[in-house]
């Protein structure tokens, strides 16, 4: 019987030693997709000594998860201190001792955990609530105060945060910001939960508004005693405004003075910041309405219908009324600066513009230029040496990295790339930029070198892979080479796989409707070698031709159309003449506003680097309008 178990095992185990590592890797793998864990046992006794064993004993031990004790699981972390996994199995462990309760464990491992999300700090604050209890409650406000949902571990200090008396006017603050962002689940959660019986039924009307906003607003026997009422009122007059600006202001100017000035002044400016957002002249009026006691959200769309309608002043006022943090963003003291130069202060806006300038970026690129400076590539990059390069490359971590891209594990890759470079000084930054450059990881290479502070390699920041494939449909669509490598840099950092959130693919980040589209309209995309790079390559530059050549072959329109849909951009354009530098601060949504930003500033700097000469950003930046070019034509698909 011991002869036949030993054939047995024997000729299960030769066959994965003779196919070698990565074919028993490959093995380990699939066994745990299959949640095997006596299959995965086997392939583990074969891969001991293979450097990614590490994940093998991870795939272990969560399969064996309900059974685990604490020592298991902290021999693995203390064992595996190079490997992001010890991090991650940490986490997943700390978030079960607190769904269990299990705080004197929970506070004793959690120590070691280096970045907690929030559903650990709560179980971090749950952990401390009989003894600290004035602390926690500190912390719970900060984590309450959120437009957006929490964990459900921040319910335990949310409920004490309610027990304590003088605390309930923050659900309805909660409640407020829920529903002016557009959080509806969120608010029924907030009403169901935390408000008293008389308050939900009053919310009860949430359901109307939802229905028809505007019929609610225009009903004769709307109320605005209560808080519930004023709750409502407000969320159904953005809602309704959305949709029928006039029709709503027509109802809110004869509503609006059975409010309290405070109350009143807050709907204004939520009014003034969507009419804002829509490039409509009055909204000016409309923040004068709200009065001083804005939100940061607002008081930058205070600044821009300013911009719009030239009004200097205001464009300064708003910018000093902006807590310190946002006035010293280079995009506030660029337009500070702008304001001092029109309202003839030369001398400060010289002072404020050299300040932007020695940064990089658009704003910088932007400062340079209005003090009458050429571009030009930058200099002073720092050029690590080969025992530098070798030195990172040693780096265990680093050796782990190497191993997850030859098995096609991107994502572990890059986890384990950012967890191993962590603690680099600017110097070692640059080299392990250039490993990854060397390797082909141009992604890795570029979010490396920006995180150096003191030293740079603009070439890594701003690498030029694919050149001949980018160069040929360049040339094929009439593109701008630099802006074909500025866009592609802003949509995927160079890494062929990228899957965005929403779905696009590839270097060009197209959308699989929109692939399906242009393979239905374009031909011979592909020239010479048709692999997925080339091909991605090919359909986003045919479709970067046909958004410039309806925007009229303005890059800024373009990069917003490639971002957005050309139908959305053309509702943007303004019906007179608006400087392009204005109408790009002014896009209403903050993804393309800082897309089109970065892709402008990239194709500067491409083109410095690509025809060592002089650019111009202000050159991509002329006036627009209604008029600018071909976007009333039908988007096709």
């Amino acid at each position: 019987m011991k002869f036949l178990l030993w054939l047995f095992l024997l000729g299960f185990t030769q066959p994965i030693l003779a196919s070698g590592e990565h074919d028993a890797w490959a093995g380990a793998k699939s066994a745990y997709a299959r949640q095997d864990s006596v299959l995965l046992t086997r392939y583990a006794s074969a891969l001991r000594n293979y450097p990614l064993y590490p994940y093998i004993q991870y795939w272990q031990l969560r399969l064996d998860w309900d059974s685990l004790t604490n020592a298991q699981v902290m021999n693995y972390v203390d064992s595996n201190q190079i490997s992001v996994l010890s991090q991650k199995l940490l986490g997943d462990w700390l978030k079960k001792l607190g769904h269990d309760q299990d705080y004197k464990t929970f506070r004793r491992d959690y120590v070691q955990l280096l970045n907690p999300d929030t559903e650990i700090v709560c179980d971090d604050l749950d952990a401390h609530l009989t003894e600290s209890k004035d602390d926690v409650l500190e912390h719970g406000v900060r984590l309450w105060l959120s437009p957006y949902s929490r964990p459900s571990s921040c319910l335990p200090v949310f409920n004490a945060l309610f027990s304590e008396k003088g605390n309930y006017p923050l659900v309805w603050e909660r409640l407020r910001l829920a529903l002016d962002n557009g959080q509806v689940a969120l608010a029924q959660f907030i009403i169901d939960h935390f408000l008293n019986n008389a308050d939900k039924r009053r919310m009860a009307g949430l359901r109307s508004v939802l229905r028809d906003p505007i019929a609610f607003l225009e009903n004769r026997r709307v109320k605005v005693g209560a808080k519930p009422d004023r709750i409502l009122l407000r969320f159904a007059l953005f809602q309704a405004y959305d949709k029928h600006p006039k029709r709503t202001l027509k109802v809110w100017k004869k509503l609006q003075y059975r409010l309290n000035r405070a109350d009143r002044q807050g709907i204004w400016a939520g009014i003034a910041l969507r009419a804002a957002r829509n490039h409509d002249k009055t909204a000016v009026r409309y923040f004068d309405q709200a009065g001083r006691h804005l939100t940061q959200e607002e008081l930058a769309w205070q600044a821009r219908s300013a911009l719009l309608e030239g009004d200097w002043q205001l464009v300064r006022y708003s910018i000093h009324e902006m807590p310190p943090g946002m006035e010293a963003h280079s995009e506030w003291r660029y337009w500070l600066a702008r304001s001092d130069l029109k309202l003839g202060e030369t001398v400060k806006a010289r002072e404020k513009l050299v300040g932007i300038a020695h940064g990089l970026g658009y704003f910088s690129l932007l400062a340079r230029e209005d003090l009458g400076k050429k571009l030009s590539w930058p200099h002073g990059s720092y050029i690590p040496s080969a025992e530098e390069i070798k030195q990172v490359g040693q780096l265990p971590g680093i050796r782990l990295v190497v191993y997850l891209m030859k098995e096609n594990m991107s994502p572990e890759a890059n986890a384990q790339w950012f967890y191993s470079i962590r603690n680099l000084g600017d110097r070692l930054l640059i080299a392990a930029a250039a490993f990854a450059n060397e390797h082909h990881w141009y992604d890795l290479a570029i979010n490396t070198e920006l995180r150096s502070r003191s030293v740079h390699n603009y070439g890594l920041e701003f690498p030029i892979p694919y050149r001949s494939t980018i160069s040929a449909f360049s040339d094929n669509h009439h593109l701008d080479e630099a802006f074909v490598l500025g866009l592609m840099r802003q949509e995927s950092r160079f890494y062929p796989e990228a899957i965005s959130h929403s779905g696009a693919i590839g270097l060009m980040q197209l959308m699989p409707d929109t692939i399906r589209w242009i393979d239905g309209k374009a031909i011979g995309l592909t020239p010479g070698n048709d692999n997925n790079i080339s091909r991605n390559i090919g359909q986003g530059t045919w479709y970067l031709e046909y958004v410039l050549h309806r925007c009229n072959n303005l890059l800024a329109l373009a990069a917003a159309a490639y971002n957005a849909g050309p139908t959305r951009v053309m509702s943007w354009l303004p019906s007179s003449k608006m400087d392009g530098e204005i109408w790009v601060e002014t896009i209403p949504y903050r993804e393309t506003r800082v897309y089109v930003e970065k892709v402008l500033a990239n194709t500067t700097y491409y083109t410095m680097h690509l025809q060592s000469t002089h650019a111009s950003l202000k050159a991509w930046l002329p006036s627009v309008s209604s008029k600018t070019g071909d976007l009333n034509a039908p988007d096709g698909k």
